[in-house]
C-alpha cells in the first residue's frame, strides 16, 4: 500500500493523506434478519501489507465529500453499493515518509454481492470472528472503536 500511495502521491516534506474505510456494513439476509458484520478484504500478496486483512477503503480525492469517497472506493474495491450512515472514528497514523488521517465510517449495504475487485479475497465477517484475522495497526484501532461503540 505504501509504495502505491507514494507513486500516486509523491512525498513532499511529510505528506498527509486523507484515507477512508468502511468499518461496518449491515446486510439483510434472505430471512429478513439484519446481520451486522464487516467486509474484510485480503491485501494483494505483494507489498507492505501482504498477508493481512483490511477494511475496504481508499484515498479521498480533492473536492470529494467523504460520503462520495466511501461509495466510490467500496464500489471499486469490492463491488457493492453502500450508504455511509455515521463517522465512527478518526485515526492519525505516521509511516516513515508520510502521515495519514483515516476516517472510519459505519455503512449500510444497499446493493451488490461482495467480490474481490482490488484485493485478493473478500469475506463477510461477523464481529466475533474479527479477532481471528490479522489486521494492520490502523484497522485494529478501528475495530477497537467499533467494539467500544457497540458496548456503549
Amino acid at each position: 500500500m505504501r509504495a502505491a500511495l507514494l507513486r500516486r502521491f509523491p512525498p513532499r516534506d511529510l505528506l498527509t493523506l486523507s484515507l477512508l474505510a468502511a468499518a461496518v456494513l449491515c446486510l439483510v439476509n434472505g430471512l429478513g434478519t439484519t446481520v451486522r458484520g464487516a467486509a474484510a478484504s485480503a491485501f494483494l500478496p505483494t507489498g507492505l501489507l501482504a498477508g493481512l486483512w483490511g477494511l475496504p477503503g481508499g484515498v479521498l480525492l480533492v473536492g470529494e465529500t467523504m460520503e462520495d469517497g466511501i461509495r466510490r472506493t467500496i464500489r471499486g474495491q469490492i463491488g457493492v453499493e453502500v450508504a455511509p450512515t455515521a463517522l465512527l472514528t478518526r485515526i492519525k497514523h505516521a509511516y516513515t515518509h508520510f502521515r495519514i488521517t483515516l476516517f472510519a465510517w459505519r455503512c449500510q449495504h444497499t446493493a451488490g454481492v461482495p467480490q474481490p475487485l482490488q484485493c485478493a479475497e473478500v469475506r463477510w465477517v461477523l464481529p466475533d470472528a474479527l479477532p481471528g484475522l490479522a489486521f494492520p495497526a490502523t484497522d485494529a484501532r478501528i475495530l477497537q472503536a467499533l467494539k467500544a461503540a457497540a458496548s456503549a
